[in-house]
């Protein structure tokens, strides 16, 4: 699965850097890939303040589901880097059957000996979706 990932860049400290900033993630789970180049920001963040930064991820299908994968978060100003972790929950999709159509007839479940459900993912365009009714 493919995301995007967004890490709030916080100035947690009593002054603000000069010059600009490359921020680097890298996966230190198997699972975990990052697509693209590190993100350079023109300058750091003001004391108290933050700046998105935003990764994008492919998550390997083989992960195991409920597992956590790990990125290092590396903040390069000038001479100095800064290194932080983030941690992403990793679970399959909860799937919940609410409604079947049969065809050929009214299906009775006393009689029933074998049913096989076909199931196809597709991921939604955007990470919020609603049910459908």
């Amino acid at each position: 699965e493919s995301l995007d990932i967004v890490i709030d860049l916080t100035n947690f400290g009593s002054e603000t850097p000069e010059g600009e900033v490359t921020i680097t993630a890298s996966p230190l789970t198997d699972w975990i890939e990052v697509v693209g180049d590190p993100v350079v920001i023109d300058e750091a963040p003001d004391v108290g303040e933050s700046t998105p930064v935003t990764f994008s991820v492919n998550i390997n299908p083989a992960a195991p589901d409920e597992s956590i994968g790990l990125l290092a978060i590396d903040s390069e100003v000038g001479d100095v880097t800064y290194h932080s972790v983030a941690a992403l929950d990793i679970e399959s999709p909860k799937l919940i059957f609410n409604r079947a159509f049969f065809e050929g007839g009214i299906w009775s479940g006393a009689t029933l000996k074998q049913l096989i459900f076909r199931l196809r993912m597709s991921a939604a365009s955007s990470s919020e979706t609603s049910p459908q009714p």
